[in-house]
């Protein structure tokens, strides 16, 4: 099955925490020669347990793309990591 890409956004990048314009669907693309790790976090679920709100961290390779499904408040920061919002259409 192929499916469409829709913009929903412009392409940004997000060295400090961004929501990527409140999305639900972002891709991510790792456009350095190197490895970069994308942390997804919310914010308003701050606990005793958990105090940053931080609950996913994960590693991209060089010139790779991934697709990250989160909450609209949920914000997304990487180093060198180009962000745009999407959606699929089947």
């Amino acid at each position: 099955m192929t499916y469409k890409l829709k913009l929903k956004g412009n392409e940004q990048t997000a060295t400090t925490a961004n929501t990527i314009g409140n999305a639900t669907l972002v891709r991510a693309y790792n456009n350095t020669a190197s490895y970069a790790v994308i942390t997804v976090a919310n914010p308003t679920a701050n606990t005793q347990e958990n105090p940053t709100g931080n609950y996913a961290s994960f590693t991209v390779g060089s010139n790779n793309e991934v697709y990250i499904v989160k909450t609209s408040t949920d914000t997304i920061q990487a180093n060198g990591v180009l962000f745009v919002p999407i959606a699929f259409q089947g």
